[in-house]
């Protein structure tokens, strides 16, 4: 409860201090007040914009999201419905005019209060679902990491990977259940989820270390059809995935995100190391070793999270692929470190030393500290690097000294199995 409250009391505190930095040492109210119209909310107020287009893959301003993305926010787009400024994303208007525009509806805020609100009860309720009830302090555990940067930034952008760190906590919770249903409902979670942003396919190597290939089919199968039955719901149907594919590789393939000091990912981190060595931006041998480092950090997470019986070993390696696999990671990413921070919370006592503490403090640093303001995140990117290093080394030591790299059964497992004998 305290470590929660005083994560609070942090936010809080940067809050202030941005406030404090913009209204008067800044000098300049003006300013601050057009900063915070223009980017206040500012993806999820292009998420509307695209959700209530006609065809979101043709417009002036493309996207670069699945059409399964707008039906999943179409719940709420749908009280914005109404008002004309919500489809004006636009020439002449500019993106912060527009931002600038939505953020003073009343219709805006409704929609943005009530996707927060499904997060944060969403996020709440499994995480009682995912834990043992021997962590008692577990509304406490969801309270800090929702007000700490993991969550925070997020919900400040209105990201989408909100909703999708959800889908991914539901697939964690019911992809073992005893009941084929529950776990239906979890391949259907899993797929949606690599639908709307594809990295989330990493945790599909859970299926695999549980031998059920079927199971894994059936997540291509439900992925399928969850990436293309939607664009039938936009003008030009099926017809958009070829614009939708070339919207992706512009949005990927820009050399300014690459070089943005705010960018997470290895690729990111090695084309810089090449550039800070005299190799000229974005020519194919920069793309050429950026794209191995990417693969060879795909085939690291994905066979160690195959390989080991540790469930926190399993859950960093995801959240670590999914912030260093992709070209463009933004700071946003890191909410997925909550998977491994709850994995970490089940299984405390079994993981020790320096080990335990280098997480404390990896997570404490990118949860704690005020990252918002950072212009580059080089030291996250290396604490994801050091984290895929640092499991690999305890895998081998493990197997060595056990013969096996299987563990015992962590507490989310215990605690999943005292609910069921008492049931």
């Amino acid at each position: 409860m305290w470590i929660a409250l005083l994560q609070i009391l942090l936010i809080l505190l940067v809050i202030a201090g941005w406030l404090v930095y913009s209204f008067f040492l800044a000098e300049d109210v003006d300013a601050a007040r057009d900063y915070f119209l223009g980017y206040a909310v500012s993806d999820f107020g292009q998420v509307l914009y695209f959700t209530l287009s006609d065809n979101p893959y043709v417009t002036e301003f493309y996207t670069s999201y699945t059409p399964l993305c707008f039906l999943i926010c179409l719940p709420f787009a749908l009280v914005c419905k109404g008002n004309p400024l919500f489809y004006q994303l636009k020439a002449p208007l500019s993106e912060e005019a527009y931002n600038a525009a939505i953020v003073q509806t009343w219709e805006f805020w409704v929609a943005y209060c009530l996707y927060v609100l499904v997060f944060v009860a969403g996020l709440t309720l499994l995480t009682y679902k995912l834990l043992s009830p021997k962590i008692k302090d577990r509304f406490w555990l969801a309270m800090a990491v929702i007000f700490s940067n993991l969550g925070v930034f997020a919900i400040s952008r209105g990201s989408n990977v909100q909703h999708i760190l959800l889908l991914i906590l539901v697939y964690l919770w019911l992809y073992r259940s005893e009941k084929a249903w529950q776990r239906e409902i979890a391949l259907v979670c899993l797929a949606a989820a690599g639908v709307c942003k594809y990295y989330p396919f990493i945790f599909g190597a859970l299926l695999l270390r549980e031998k059920d290939f079927w199971a894994a089919l059936r997540v291509v199968g439900y992925s399928a059809l969850l990436f293309f039955l939607p664009f039938f719901l936009f003008k030009g149907g099926v017809s958009n995935i070829p614009r939708y594919f070339w919207n992706l590789g512009w949005f990927v393939g820009g050399e300014e995100r690459i070089a943005h000091g705010g960018n997470l990912s290895a690729y990111s981190l090695m084309s810089k190391i090449l550039v800070g060595l005299g190799c000229e931006q974005g020519s194919p041998g920069v793309k050429t070793a950026c794209l191995f480092t990417s693969l060879s950090v795909l085939a690291a997470t994905a066979a160690l999270t195959i390989l080991s019986g540790s469930r926190f070993t399993q859950a960093m390696m995801c959240a670590a692929a999914m912030t260093l696999i992709p070209p463009v990671s933004y700071y946003y990413a890191v909410i997925f470190l909550i998977v491994p921070v709850y994995a970490l919370a089940a299984e405390w006592e079994r993981i020790k030393g320096w080990r335990r503490w280098f997480y404390v403090a990896f997570f404490a640093f990118c949860s704690f500290l005020p990252t918002l303001v950072m212009t580059n995140l080089l030291l996250q990117t290396l604490c994801y690097l050091a984290s895929l290093v640092i499991e690999w080394v305890f895998f081998f030591r493990e197997r060595r000294g056990k013969g096996t790299a299987e563990e015992s059964l962590p507490e989310i497992e215990k605690g999943r199995a005292e609910e069921q004998s008492r049931q």
